[in-house]
């Protein structure tokens, strides 16, 4: 794919003839459980330890957590982000510019361009009775969450209804709000 931010990662051609596809070297040491794309940006969790690896363009801090400076304006080798050096992630996501992670503990994790509330305000969010969250998906500017009781909250952009709510003329919401109805 297009390699123009560096969310392929540093790849080389392995001169085999049964394997013609690039490897991303840095992580050819890795098992990757799972992996999420964004618009230049990649996140990959590694099997059985539940670390974050990001690599890509890291404009908004999508990938480190902390915007980029003009003279780095990409990470091509993957990376864990300073504020998921602790953590274990079950899931990861990737929109335009942000980026969501769920714990284990069932917290989510968000960093990257807050400019439409897609990124949340303090970094981390659980809901207030407690409940673990269990899946995570970014849209270009807005951020959905399921908890384990199936209910689903969602924080962003809304300006074609993608939220699943009214926002009550606003042109986004950085809060996490459950979804009624459904």
């Amino acid at each position: 794919g297009w390699n123009g931010e560096g969310q392929c990662g540093n790849c080389v051609l392995k001169q085999e003839i049964e394997d013609p596809l690039p490897v991303v070297e840095p992580l050819s040491d890795l098992v990757v459980e799972t992996a999420a794309l964004g618009f230049n940006h990649t996140l990959v969790i590694e099997k059985g330890t539940g670390k974050v690896y990001a690599f890509g363009s890291n404009e908004r801090g999508q990938v480190t957590g902390i915007p980029s400076t003009p003279d780095r304006p990409f990470e091509s080798t993957p990376i864990i982000p300073e504020c998921l050096k602790d953590i274990h992630a079950i899931a990861v996501a990737a929109g335009l510019v942000h980026s969501a992670v769920l714990t284990d503990s069932g917290e989510l994790v968000t960093f990257g361009s807050g400019q439409f509330g897609q990124s949340l305000v303090h970094g981390r969010w659980k809901p207030n009775d407690g409940s673990r969250l269990v899946s995570v998906a970014c849209g270009r500017r807005h951020t959905v969450v399921a908890d384990e009781h199936g209910r689903i909250w969602t924080f962003g952009e809304n300006k074609y209804g993608q939220l699943g709510r009214s926002i009550e003329g606003k042109k986004f919401d950085a809060t996490p709000t459950l979804v009624q109805g459904i």
